[in-house]
């Protein structure tokens, strides 16, 4: 049986909370983040945490990273299996989508996005401005000299 179809009680899981054995749930996906926990940027003192340890730490994770992370293969790697009777909810994005994940992504390129600065009149109206703008540049392009006057 190929180790991420393994089926993992939670049980299971909370046994591996210690430093040498270290296991994390991450949307009903199984990690050993045993030799990992060293090379995480943010200490492997916030992986030991009693909330994180053995636990179910997809809160934790998706608060600071994106789905993209766990695709890598270097990351993919530490999957050792699957939560027995529950299904992952969060699949990876399509290509080019933007992520829902706070900060992952610039705010303004997410939906729903805000600001008093910006509203559609406002765009309606650049856009406006610089129709007429090259309106009045085409206008004096057409313009024949004639003699001292100009003729449209």
């Amino acid at each position: 049986m190929d180790s991420i179809e393994r089926q993992i009680s939670r049980e299971e899981v909370e046994k591996h909370n210690k430093d040498g054995d270290l296991w994390v749930i991450i949307d009903a996906k199984v990690y050993d983040i045993s030799k990992f926990k060293n090379l995480h940027p943010g200490g492997a003192s916030v992986l030991l945490d009693a909330e994180v340890a053995g636990q179910d730490a997809t809160e934790a994770f998706y608060g600071l990273h994106r789905h993209e992370v766990l695709e890598r293969p270097q990351y993919k790697r530490l999957q050792v299996g699957v939560i027995a009777g529950e299904e992952s909810q969060l699949h990876g994005r399509i290509p080019g989508e933007i992520s829902a994940v706070p900060y992952a992504e610039p705010t303004w390129l997410t939906a729903g996005y805000h600001t008093p600065y910006f509203s559609e009149a406002r765009h309606n109206h650049h856009g406006l401005i610089f129709r007429h703008d090259l309106f009045s540049r085409s206008i004096e392009s057409s313009k024949v000299p004639q003699g001292d006057q100009e003729i449209l």
